[in-house]
């Protein structure tokens, strides 16, 4: 039998892929921010929140469709920032109730995203023989 080679990629855990994400979200996100924001969205920023909410859901899918079982830790994790900004609204009602909207939908799509995934990693299992 042909013994596979797996690459160093394969042995990183979920929860080491759901902090490389956020924390590379995060990185991205700041060029995107404006300090001076009044409720109002710049083209800019709109364009930075959709590459949030897509490499967010697309990475809860990845990591979940890998790791079927930590569907809440890789949710919880990578979704840190829209977490946190739900908070802040709930504690600073000013907040612009189309910030936390943002933030909800982003945390829907990326629950189903791992939903998903986890649904389809759990279906390609194989059995042991």
């Amino acid at each position: 039998m042909k013994k596979e080679k797996k690459s160093r990629l394969s042995g990183i855990p979920a929860w080491a892929w759901s902090l490389m994400t956020l924390f590379v979200l995060i990185i991205l996100l700041l060029p995107f921010e404006d300090p001076k924001n009044d409720g109002d969205y710049s083209t800019i920023q709109i364009i930075g929140i959709a590459i949030n909410a897509i490499l967010i859901t697309a990475a809860c899918f990845f990591i979940c469709r890998k790791y079927p079982k930590s569907v809440w830790s890789t949710f919880a994790i990578c979704n840190a920032v829209s977490i946190l900004g739900i908070i802040m609204y709930i504690f600073t009602p000013w907040a612009p109730l189309s910030e936390t909207i943002i933030w909800v939908g982003i945390l829907v799509l990326s629950l189903i995203a791992a939903i998903v995934g986890a649904r389809i990693g759990r279906s390609n299992v194989k059995p042991a023989s």
